[in-house]
Order: structure tokens, then C-alpha cells, then sequence
């Protein structure tokens, strides 16, 4: 969402149609995909507190939510999250 577009200092031609592995450092995105495994396997919600680089070079605490998104059949057919600054 923008907001978060914002927060890292990106546009949205920066980000709109990109993965994580377009926009964040290696490790980063290799983080967020594995987060993204653990419930897409599980079914279950996931809370991560992890901190990032603000585009300034300051640290920046999250608190980041994901669950499951079920389809009309009940499956699971990805993830929703937020995150908030903490």
C-alpha cells in the first residue's frame, strides 16, 4: 500500500507488479518468502517482529501479521498481512 511504499522511500512504478525479491536486500525477501511458507503450509497466522532500514539509514521496528486467504472452496490460496511500526 502506499503507506508502506512511503515508508521505504518508493514509488509505486517502484513496487506495483515487483516481488520482495525486486525491492528488498537478499536476506530480506528470503525472510518474508519463508514467513509466507510457514502459513501457506500451516494454515495458520504468523506474528513477526522484525526491524528494517529506513531510507534515511535509520533502524525501524515492525510488528508484521500474515494469515492465510482462503479461496470460495475453502482452500488456502495465499496470504493477507499488516505490519505496523513499533
Amino acid at each position: 500500500n502506499e503507506a508502506a511504499w512511503r515508508a521505504r522511500g518508493l514509488g509505486a512504478a517502484e513496487v506495483l507488479g515487483r516481488t520482495a525479491a525486486d525491492i528488498f536486500a537478499p536476506e530480506v525477501a528470503a525472510a518474508r518468502l519463508a514467513h509466507d511458507r510457514a502459513v501457506l503450509e500451516s494454515g495458520r497466522p504468523v506474528r513477526i517482529e522484525h526491524r528494517e532500514t529506513a531510507p534515511d539509514g535509520a533502524p525501524r521496528w515492525y510488528e508484521t501479521v500474515k494469515a492465510p486467504y482462503y479461496d470460495a472452496a475453502g482452500a488456502v490460496a495465499g496470504t493477507v498481512g499488516i505490519a505496523r511500526d513499533i
